[in-house]
């Protein structure tokens, strides 16, 4: 009888080591690409110190009902230079629980939002800057060149 529990002991120690192995291991996964951009105005001059956003949506539990909920969040910024340039840097983050069965298409895109006193606010379609890309690490190498034009208010 203690044969079989040791026997069943270390089987059931394999299968679980396999399944720790198999679905819980750390993979870095780039899931924002990098951005560099220009903002201008109508009469194509540089618009100095406007204030640009990376929006993201993250999934978080709601705390008065305990369901998940996605939400927009602002995940990078950066102000314009001079030359109304900007770089907002490639984020990460590092992804715990996967399956040998993921596929490694991923999609990689981004929304941002530019701001500035006296002009009307830009945010991007959801499907402005998208990508598929198929390599194993999402986004790599990836880098969004918008040219944002900003309208003055009346």
């Amino acid at each position: 009888m203690s044969y079989l529990k040791k026997t069943l002991k270390s089987v059931l120690f394999v299968i679980i080591l396999l399944i720790v192995i198999l679905f819980i291991r750390p993979q870095r996964i780039y899931n924002e690409p990098k951005i560099t951009g220009k903002v201008l105005d109508k009469n194509n001059k540089p618009i100095v110190c406007a204030k640009v956003y990376r929006i993201t949506k993250v999934s978080k539990k709601n705390k008065d009902y305990g369901y998940f909920e996605t939400i927009e969040e602002y995940t990078g910024e950066a102000n314009t230079d001079n030359n109304g340039n900007f770089i907002i840097e490639k984020d990460s983050y590092i992804k715990w629980f996967q399956t040998p069965f993921d596929l490694k298409t991923t999609y990689c895109c981004t929304k941002i939002e530019v701001n500035k006193d006296g002009y009307v606010a830009y945010i991007s379609d959801d499907k402005n800057f998208e990508i598929i890309d198929n390599e194993n690490i999402a986004c790599k190498g990836i880098e969004f060149k918008p040219k944002i034009t900003l309208e003055k208010i009346n």
